[in-house]
């Protein structure tokens, strides 16, 4: 959790993942690895987190 606080947000997009909403959230870590945060709109928590260079899945 803590490399996700402490970067960058680039982007972010709202998405609808098999009907559910999910903020994508694009962010370059403090290290400078780009990951692709998905938070799920209603509850605000992560509920997946990817990669984006590899798109190696990082938490579920």
């Amino acid at each position: 959790m803590k490399k996700y606080t402490d970067g960058t947000v680039k982007a972010v997009e709202l998405e609808d993942e098999d009907g559910s909403a999910v903020y994508s959230v694009h962010v370059t870590a403090k290290e400078g690895k780009h990951y692709d945060v998905k938070v799920d709109a209603i509850s605000g928590k992560i509920t997946k987190a990817e990669n984006d260079r590899y798109g190696e899945n990082e938490n579920e």
